[in-house]
């Protein structure tokens, strides 16, 4: 349990960091900055957004409203599965790069781009964002279908081919913050439980079989 509390000690400090500008000169250093914040200039490529789905909220919400803040969209619509991450590709000023950024959370009648005309913000912004690493399919999710579309889980190498960006993957600020630290003590709980499950299961066969 200590080092469970000390995880997400450690995590919430980083995300609290000041932001940092973006690693222009090597980007192999973004592989040692997962959950820190950087500071990226430069204009979305709406005509290439996609989206993960589905994707839940993790933090309660209140009457459905629809914010735009630094880049980002975010619904505080309540506690809900059906919805889905906004994924928009961000050019970088004075560079050859384009990274994707994680927009928010948004729910499922609000996936379709021509229902969100105001949140999509044009010309040169700064925005601050969390940087993250790709993922392997967990267990049970379906596989990635980009040729329809569709996505499940975060293949940074995989959506870097289909749309035509660098693979690497920005989550804005606004919103994903409390996001990120709920998933995680989610998840570590979740493992926790399974871990005690499991000892509580090897236990009882000992004792069965004596």
């Amino acid at each position: 349990l200590r080092w469970k509390l000390d995880l997400i000690e450690k995590l919430r400090g980083r995300l609290n960091e000041p932001a940092v500008d973006f690693p222009f000169d090597d980007v192999s250093k973004l592989d040692t900055m997962e959950y820190r914040r950087v500071r990226i200039t430069g204009e979305f490529l709406h005509e290439r957004e996609f989206y993960i789905s589905p994707r839940g909220r993790f933090d309660p919400g209140q009457t459905f409203s629809f914010l735009l803040i630094q880049g980002s969209i975010f619904s505080t619509d309540s506690l809900s599965s059906h919805g889905a991450h906004i994924i928009t590709p961000f050019r970088l000023s004075n560079s050859n790069l384009i990274v994707m950024v994680n927009r928010g959370w948004v729910p499922a009648s609000m996936i379709s781009q021509s229902s969100r005309q105001s949140s999509q913000p044009k010309g040169i912004i700064t925005l601050d964002a969390i940087v993250r690493k790709s993922e392997t399919r967990p267990q049970f999710i379906s596989k990635n279908m980009p040729e329809r579309g569709q996505w499940f889980y975060k293949d940074f190498f995989e959506m870097a081919r289909y749309y035509n960006t660098d693979p690497i993957y920005l989550e804005a600020v606004y919103g994903i913050q409390t996001s990120v630290l709920e998933t995680i003590t989610y998840l570590i709980s979740l493992y926790f439980r399974f871990s005690l499950s499991v000892v509580t299961f090897a236990m009882w066969i000992i004792r069965f079989r004596k």
